[in-house]
């Protein structure tokens, strides 16, 4: 069975600027009706940067995580502080972590997003 027939997709927004920094401002994305009675009971979003913040040494995390429930769509805004990219280490995206069920069938699921 194709547990990821009802994901829609998502999309992220990056700021990238041309002086090798990026931020990370919305993260949206969704699902739709899904075939054979198969539905999303639970969800949440993760998003994330990891990298050197302008004007700072050494590596800093920005990680928040989002509950969304069994809604069908999504659209998260961050105020991340540019992270420098391309760097070793660097990374900018999001994951999206759902709990499927059809019937007593219980199945977890998650897809990443990187950007950097």
């Amino acid at each position: 069975y194709e547990i990821s027939a009802c994901l829609v997709g998502s999309e992220m927004c990056i700021r990238d600027r041309s002086n090798g920094y990026a931020s990370l401002t919305k993260v949206t994305g969704g699902y739709g009706s899904c075939i054979d009675h198969v539905y999303v009971a639970n969800s949440s979003v993760t998003t994330a940067t990891n990298g050197q913040i302008k004007g700072s040494s050494g590596y800093t995390q920005q990680v928040d995580d989002k509950s969304e429930g069994n809604s069908l769509s999504w659209s998260i805004t961050r105020n991340y502080k540019p992270v420098k990219v391309p760097a070793s280490g660097a990374n900018v995206g999001a994951t999206y972590f759902a709990t499927l069920k059809r019937g007593n069938s219980t199945w977890k699921f998650q897809t990443t997003n990187r950007a950097y």
